[in-house]
Formats: C-alpha cells, structure tokens, sequence
C-alpha cells in the first residue's frame, strides 16, 4: 500500500514535466538522426570438417574450425589464423544463429581477437563484430561499433563477410 502511493505520488510529480518536454531527450528538428556507416573490411573465411553435436534442448548444434582466410579493408588487412571456430545452432523452427571466435592478424603483424555473432537465415544474415586488440596501432578498433552481411557456402566451407563501422551523428 505504501509503496503504490510512493508510486502515484512520484508519477503525478513528473507529469507536469513531461508534458513540457522538460524531460524528454533531445530533440531533432527533422526526426531521428540515422548513423552512418563506413567500409571496414572484407573477409574471406576458409573452414574445414564440420561438427555435429546432433539434437539438443536448443536445438541441432554444430562447430566449424576455421583453418583460414583473409580480409582487407581501408585501415585493415591481413590474414585469418587458423584458430577458433564457427559454432551454430538450427532451432526446431528453422531459425539459424552463428557464433564465431577467429584471431585477425594484420600485414605489419598485430593480432586482433574477433568475435561474431547474429541470425543466419538461408546462409544470409547480419552479424554483430567485436573486435579486441592491445595493439598501439589498433587499438581504435576496441570502440567501435560492426556489423557485418554474411554469406555461409557450406559446400564449399567458406564464409564471405562485408563488414561496416557505425559512425556516430555528431547531430
């Protein structure tokens, strides 16, 4: 009882406010400011004999190694380690999430840990990147924001991603 009138008491003290948008964010005079995105690398993954765990409580898991590959961007070039791997898990409805662990290494020899993740549909999807590096050279890459548009050949045990920074609006 006491803590439903704290409640209502609280709720009333705040709607004069917010009526005159005292409390509201920022306003933009031409509706939501829209992020920009710029290129940030091109990925070629090579994998090699799939996994399968079989059913689960999830769903049907399985794990790909990843014995290679490349990527190249503006400010980002190098080869994929072989280590890590591309785990998925097929739900009973037909949905498709990836999660991948992979180590960059770039041409001047910084070692940036990568990770992955996001819906797959029909081997297309987006997916979120992290990436982590102490290195002086790079470390910007610890704050950014990626994403990628993958694309899954499983026949051929490949994986192609196009990947993008989000630029902040300075709006």
């Amino acid at each position: 009882m006491l803590l439903s009138a704290i409640v209502s008491l609280a709720s009333l003290s705040l709607l004069p406010g917010l009526a005159s948008g005292a409390a509201a964010g920022p306003a933009h005079k031409k509706g939501p400011v829209i992020p920009d995105a710029e290129p940030l690398f091109q990925l070629q993954m090579n994998l090699g004999q799939s996994v399968d765990f079989g059913p689960g409580p999830r769903g049907n898991r399985f794990g790909d190694p990843i014995v290679g590959g490349a990527f190249e961007g503006p400010k980002l070039t190098g080869v994929v380690l072989p280590v890590g791997g591309d785990w998925g898990l097929l739900d009973a409805k037909g949905g498709f999430i990836a999660i991948t662990v992979m180590e960059f290494q770039t041409n001047d020899g910084a070692n940036i840990f990568v990770r992955t993740t996001g819906p797959t549909p029909n081997g297309r999807g987006l997916n979120y990147i992290s990436l982590e590096t102490g290195h002086p050279n790079y470390y910007w890459v610890n704050d950014i924001f990626a994403f990628g548009i993958i694309q899954v050949d499983r026949q051929k045990g490949a994986v192609t991603i196009e990947a993008w920074s989000m630029i902040a609006p300075t709006d």
